[in-house]
C-alpha cells in the first residue's frame, strides 16, 4: 500500500470535500487529535496482498455513529465503533481497507473460483453472500463519512450516461460460418433458407443482426448520453469464442461504420477472448485494430480508445494494469456476467490501483451497470421482460440516488426482430424512455 493509493482512495470517498491533512489513517491514538476525522488502521495492510485478514464474520452489523444513530453499513475490517474525541471523529471501521478490497477486486485474487471462461462470478462474492450486491456500498460509506464532516452529499440525479454496444458479429448469414450454420440448421429441420436467401441476395440491412439503424434511432432519443460501439480486432490466434471474425475493411463492416460515424458515437476496442490473459496479446490486439482503423480512414474521437474485454473477461489481477501500460485510459468491463449489481462497490468511475503493487495507474474504471444477457440468459438471471424492467429501473434509481455514472451494454444481436421471444428491443426502448424521464428530473 502506497501513500499515493491512500490519497486516491480518500479522494474517491470524500470527493475532495476536505483537505487531506485533516483526515488521518492511523491506529496511533496519540495522533488522533491532529485530525478532524480518523479512520483507524486495522492492520490490514501489514499483510501481503495474497494473505489479507479474514473478513469479519459479523459483516452485517450496523455502524453506530458518535451520536448513537445506526447506519446499515457492513463492516469488513476493524469494528463498528465510532467515537468523538473533542473535535475529532474516530471511525473504527477500516473504510480504507474496505475500499481497497472492492476497488482493486482483491477478493478475486484470493480465490480460484472461476467459471469456464475464467470469470469470477457474483455467486461467489462476499457482496451477494451478505446481501448487499445491489448497493454501491463504497458510495454509501463515502456519503456517511462526508455527513460526519458536515459536507453536502451527492446530488440525487444521474451523472454521465453511457449507452454501449459490443459488436461481436456484424451479420448472421453474410459470412461463411453463418451460411454453413444456416444450412446445417435447415437440414436438422429449422428452415432458414428464406432468411438466408434474403440476407445474401440483398444489402446487409436484410440480415437479422444488421440492426444498426434501429440502435442509432433508439440511442438518439437520449441526446445527453455518450454512445460507444466496441469493435473486435481480427488479427491472430483467436479463440472459437471470438468467431466469426470480421475485418473493418469488409463491405458490411464499412457499411456499419458509415452509419455509426455519421452520428456522434465513439468507437471503442473489444479485445479478444485470449487477450485478457496476456499483455502481449492485448498490445497486438489493440495495435491491429488501430492499424485497421487508420488504413480505412476511420477516425477516433478525442484520440480516446475506450476498452471492454470479450465475455467481460478479467481473469488475471494484473489485467487492468496491463491495459494502463499499453496506453488505454478508459475501461468499461467491470461487471458480473451472472447478476446485476455493483461489483466494485460503486457506481462512480475511479482510477485503477494495482492490488499487488499499490500503484495508482492512469486507467479509469467505468463500472458496467446493466447488460442485456445478464437479465435474460438462461444461465444467468433469466428474467421475464417485466421482471427485467423492474430490476433494471431499480438499479438505475440507485445509481441516480448516489449521483453515479450509468453504463448499459446491449449487443446488436439483441435488437433482432425475427425471434418472437426476444424482448430486448422493447425493453431497451422502455429503459431509454425511463432514462429520458430521469434526465428531465435533474
Amino acid at each position: 500500500m502506497t501513500s499515493e493509493a491512500i490519497l486516491s482512495i480518500l479522494d474517491f470517498l470524500l470527493r475532495g470535500s476536505v483537505p487531506y491533512d485533516k483526515v488521518g489513517y492511523t491506529a496511533d491514538r496519540s495522533r488522533f487529535k491532529a485530525y478532524r476525522l480518523v479512520i483507524v488502521d486495522s492492520g490490514f495492510f501489514a499483510h501481503p496482498p495474497t494473505s489479507v485478514p479474514q473478513v469479519n464474520e459479523w459483516i452485517t452489523n450496523a455502524v453506530t455513529d458518535h451520536e448513537g444513530h445506526k447506519h446499515n453499513l457492513p463492516v469488513l475490517f476493524g469494528n463498528s465503533d465510532v467515537e468523538r474525541l473533542g473535535d475529532t471523529i474516530v471511525v473504527h471501521s477500516d473504510v480504507i481497507a474496505t475500499a481497497w478490497f472492492f476497488l482493486t477486486r482483491l477478493e478475486e485474487t484470493l480465490t480460484n473460483d472461476r467459471d469456464r471462461h475464467g470469470r469470477f462470478l457474483a455467486k461467489h462474492s462476499i457482496a451477494l453472500r451478505y446481501g448487499f450486491l445491489d448497493r454501491p456500498i463504497l458510495d454509501e460509506y463515502g456519503e456517511w463519512l462526508r455527513g460526519l464532516l458536515g459536507v453536502n452529499n451527492s446530488p440525487h440525479h444521474l451523472g454521465a450516461i453511457y449507452l454501449t454496444h459490443d459488436i461481436d458479429r456484424v451479420t448472421l448469414y453474410r459470412n461463411l460460418q453463418g451460411t454453413l450454420g444456416a444450412i446445417k440448421r435447415t437440414l436438422l429441420g429449422h428452415n432458414e433458407f428464406p432468411a438466408l436467401f434474403r440476407a445474401l441476395s440483398q444489402n446487409a440491412e436484410a440480415d437479422p443482426l444488421f440492426t444498426f439503424e434501429d440502435m442509432i434511432h433508439l440511442d438518439a432519443l437520449l441526446p445527453n448520453a455518450t454512445v460507444i460501439y466496441f469493435l473486435k480486432s481480427a488479427a491472430f490466434n483467436h479463440s472459437l469464442y471470438d468467431k466469426p471474425l470480421y475485418h473493418l475493411g469488409d463491405k458490411d463492416s464499412l457499411r456499419m461504420l458509415s452509419k455509426i460515424c455519421a452520428t456522434n458515437a465513439h468507437l471503442g476496442w473489444h479485445s479478444s477472448y485470449h487477450a485478457a490473459t496476456s499483455r502481449d496479446r492485448l498490445y497486438r490486439d489493440m495495435k491491429d485494430l488501430v492499424q485497421q482503423m487508420g488504413h480505412h480512414n476511420i477516425k477516433i474521437k478525442d484520440d480516446m480508445v475506450p476498452h471492454r474485454s470479450h465475455y467481460l473477461r478479467s481473469p488475471a489481477p494484473q489485467h487492468f494494469t496491463w491495459l494502463a501500460q499499453i496506453g488505454i485510459r478508459h475501461d468499461f468491463t467491470l461487471a458480473y456476467p451472472d447478476c446485476i449489481g455493483f461489483r466494485a462497490g460503486t457506481c462512480h468511475p475511479y482510477p485503477w490501483i494495482d492490488p499487488m503493487t499499490g500503484q495508482v495507474t492512469t486507467l479509469t474504471i467505468h463500472p458496467l451497470t446493466l447488460m442485456d444477457v445478464t437479465l435474460s440468459d438462461e444461465q444467468y438471471m433469466h428474467l421475464k421482460q417485466d421482471e427485467a424492467y423492474q430490476q433494471a429501473t431499480r438499479i438505475i434509481n440507485t445509481v441516480a440516488w448516489h449521483g453515479g455514472e450509468l453504463t448499459m451494454l446491449w449487443h446488436n444481436n439483441s435488437f433482432r426482430t425475427d425471434i418472437t421471444d426476444n424482448y430486448h428491443p422493447k425493453l431497451y426502448r422502455e429503459l431509454i424512455d425511463f432514462l429520458g424521464i430521469k434526465s428531465h428530473e435533474q
